[in-house]
């Protein structure tokens, strides 16, 4: 495994709601049951594969942006994530259709 001697940075963090987000959108944990070794040296080369049927091309952007393997190529702060175009037409309060939606996926997540 080839270790970043970079200080951390919110960028490392970045990548948490990216793969949430491909969690709830694939309806599965792409890294289920690895051992955190594994984990470490899959998540440096891995391309997520996110199910586009049920969200939007931006939205896949999106995620895909955040999931950049290389984090210099992701967003530098929550606040240009809040900027982006996907993120301006999202409405505060969801409608019944939207938590519908992510209630099936979440309630198909195997635990």
């Amino acid at each position: 495994m080839k270790y970043n001697a970079e200080p951390f940075e919110i960028r490392s963090d970045i990548w948490a709601p990216g793969i949430s987000i491909a969690e709830l959108v694939n309806g599965k944990q792409p890294f289920l049951g690895l051992p955190y070794i594994e984990l470490a040296n899959l998540i440096q080369t891995w391309t997520p594969n996110i199910d586009d049927k049920l969200i939007s091309f931006a939205l896949k952007e999106l995620i895909l942006y955040l999931l950049k393997t290389d984090y210099k190529q992701r967003p530098k702060s929550y606040g240009e994530i809040l900027e982006m175009p996907v993120l301006q037409s999202v409405h505060i309060i969801p409608s019944n259709d939207e938590m519908n939606c992510i209630k099936k996926i979440i309630d198909n997540i195997v635990p």
